[in-house]
């Protein structure tokens, strides 16, 4: 059961996904990111990406410097990280 209006619109989408509309959505900075998940940042030159899939539940892909950033603002669970040595792919 969604916690979180941010959670209840990430699910939405994903309804919609089901539905025919796509295999996943990718979502950068922007209104739509802070829109399902309350994360608010500018685009910058660091790689910070929302994966929703159809299925399952939703990754933050971020600058590990956004780390703890991204958990205290979002309701996102997986936040996985990346350091500027590492390649983000």
């Amino acid at each position: 059961m969604p916690t979180t209006p941010f959670e209840r619109r990430t699910r939405a989408a994903q309804d919609r996904l089901r539905d025919g509309a796509g295999d996943a959505l990718v979502l950068f900075p922007s209104r739509n990111l802070r829109y399902l998940t309350g994360f608010d940042e500018e685009p910058a030159e660091r790689h910070l990406l929302l994966f929703v899939p159809r299925e399952g539940d939703p990754v933050f892909l971020v600058p590990k410097l956004y780390d703890e950033q991204v958990r205290e603002a979002s309701w996102v669970p997986d936040v996985r990280t990346w350091a500027d040595d590492d390649d983000p792919v």
